[in-house]
């Protein structure tokens, strides 16, 4: 488990307990923002963390007054490997296709695709 961002997530917010603890809370916000000052500064170059159905939503209802739909193509695979191919549709002629391991993550691939398409700024939201 220790790839698991979840995980450390966890562990570097129990280090953090601890050296508050210890210590006070400007020694643990300096040890926090020597990990957390790059991340945070680099945040924009990070597409991971965009939420790519609401920037789609968004610009969808600015630029054609209409809210985008998802549709599932396909799904392949056992049960516990599933992959899920989505088609994001603005109107009929605009669409954006994605994949991922569920139908959510599907969604935002195929809705970073069609942002990607129609030249959407990604880091207006931000």
């Amino acid at each position: 488990g220790r790839e698991r961002n979840s995980i450390l997530g966890d562990v570097f917010e129990a280090i953090l307990g601890a050296v508050y603890l210890d210590s006070d809370f400007v020694t643990t916000k300096d040890i926090a923002m020597k990990y957390l000052r790059h991340p945070i500064e680099h945040v924009n170059e990070n597409e991971d963390i965009l939420d790519f159905k609401t920037i789609l939503q968004e610009y969808s209802q600015k630029e054609y007054k209409i809210i985008p739909t998802y549709q599932v193509v396909s799904e392949a695979g056992p049960d516990h490997l599933k992959v899920f191919e989505v088609v994001a549709i603005i109107k009929d002629d605009l669409k954006g296709y994605g994949k991922g391991k569920n139908k959510k993550s599907a969604e935002q691939s195929a809705a970073k695709d069609i942002c990607k398409k129609l030249g959407v700024k990604l880091y207006e939201t931000l």
